[in-house]
């Protein structure tokens, strides 16, 4: 599935390279449903599926991975197609974004996620996330500067780095501790889904719009305007979604219910993990 969706774009998406995998995908998914289903001893139980905790942090993992590779691939083109960077200074360009996410994932998180817990401190982080992506859109322009996009890098990467430890951290918060890998993985495989899916999504939003110039070649104006759409809905999604983490995922059950099997509402989810997850995952 991943390889047909970020084959789309260049392929095209009725292509062989890419709805031929994306198919390829669906039918192994459904198999893999289906057979987990039967067995004794599943790879993924099916009632994982029914803790909200794990439920909403793939979500969560989903978009936010979506948001962050359309935007690397905005960000990137902007630096190289627009102001003209070389491949080396574009990727030296990244750096205040890694400096600053990592100071977001640190302590930052744990401290959040102490304070606020995984609902409120998730959401927040998208929120940053949409914001920073958000404060990106203004600062692009033909002849503009990299001093003109900091603010949105800041922001981003503030919310990027919490973001990215809170989500994994919220996927085996209350999953017992044998099967806290399995939901680890879960999340993973949603972060490279979400990734293929957003990268696709704000590549073909980029490009609805462009118009050629001389020799084919797109023009400055065109390439930044769509730039700055494709900027606009991926922070647009980021906060959206932020309100739907916030309003679903549970914190702290009941101690109550520390022994009840869990519910497709998701009531019931063992408190196993708390914010000491977040600070070993950071």
């Amino acid at each position: 599935m991943v390889f047909g969706l970020v084959s789309g774009p260049d392929a095209g998406w009725w292509s062989v390279r890419a709805a031929g995998a994306i198919a390829l995908g669906v039918v192994i998914l459904a198999g893999f449903a289906v057979l987990e289903g039967r067995l004794r001893n599943p790879l993924l139980p099916p009632r994982l599926l029914g803790y909200r905790n794990l439920t909403t942090a793939v979500l969560a993992v989903f978009v936010f991975a979506g948001t962050l590779a359309g935007e690397y691939f905005l960000f990137t083109t902007y630096l190289q197609n627009v102001l003209g960077y070389s491949p080396l200074k574009a990727g030296l360009a990244f750096l205040p974004l890694t400096l600053i996410s990592m100071a977001g994932a640190g302590p930052l998180a744990t401290t959040s996620v102490a304070k606020l817990g995984y609902g409120a401190t998730m959401a927040v982080a998208l929120l940053l996330c949409g914001i920073g992506i958000g404060l990106l859109v203004p600062g692009m322009s033909v002849g503009g500067s990299y001093p003109a996009l900091l603010p949105g890098i800041a922001v981003w990467g503030i919310g990027g780095g919490i973001a990215f430890t809170v989500c994994f951290s919220a996927a085996g918060h209350g999953i017992a501790v044998e099967e806290q890998g399995v939901a680890n993985a879960v999340a993973s495989t949603s972060q490279q889904v979400g990734s293929a899916v957003g990268l696709a999504a704000i590549v073909a939003v980029a490009n609805s719009g462009l118009d050629l110039g001389a020799g084919g070649v797109p023009t400055p104006d065109s390439v930044v305007d769509g730039l700055r759409v494709g900027g606009l809905v991926s922070a647009v999604t980021a906060v959206v979604i932020s309100v739907v983490v916030a309003l679903l995922l549970r914190d702290r059950p009941s101690a109550a219910a520390t022994q009840a099997a869990p519910e497709a509402s998701g009531a019931g989810v063992p408190a196993v993990a708390g914010d000491e997850d977040v600070r070993a995952y950071s």
